[in-house]
């Protein structure tokens, strides 16, 4: 009997491809995600670093009005762009998701692809033992065969 061959077998290697790549395209979102969040928790500490310090100018009251104003510009600066970054980090936040439902989907597809290949393998394991059966039931009947004959 013929080696067993999987007829979906291109679709089904297409697919572990597609779900590979699609993986390596989430990592990569999920990597900006964290690198955003880094920048974040960078920008927030230099928040709460600079409002100490205003806060202790004030109360010692050692600060002049320029350099408060300096620090409240800076502060409202940093505060535009932690806005920037969490808008980023959603709009992120939303490509992930669409990531993971077509990694999710490529791998609903895949798992019915190898659920069809078993089947189909034990489909032709199933054929092959009637083959051999088969043949062991020709052989046993050649020999009886030849055996009533005198052969």
């Amino acid at each position: 009997m013929k080696k067993f061959v999987f007829t979906l077998a291109q679709l089904l290697s297409i697919k572990e491809s597609m779900e590979e790549k699609q993986k390596a395209e989430l990592k990569a979102v999920m990597d900006k995600i964290h690198l955003k969040t880094l920048e974040l928790n960078k920008i927030e500490n230099q928040i709460d670093e600079l409002m100490e310090k205003k806060n202790k100018k004030l109360s010692a009251k050692s600060i002049i009005l320029s350099e408060l104003s300096e620090i409240n510009d800076y502060i409202e600066f940093l505060d535009n762009k932690c806005s920037q970054i969490k808008k980023e980090i959603a709009e992120l936040n939303i490509e992930k998701e669409k990531c993971q439902k077509k990694v999710l989907e490529t791998m609903k597809e895949r798992k019915a692809l190898e659920n069809l290949k078993e089947k189909q393998y034990k489909e032709y394991l199933t054929e092959l033992q009637r083959e051999q059966e088969k043949e062991i039931g020709d052989f046993v009947s050649f020999h009886t065969t030849l055996s009533n004959t005198g052969g």
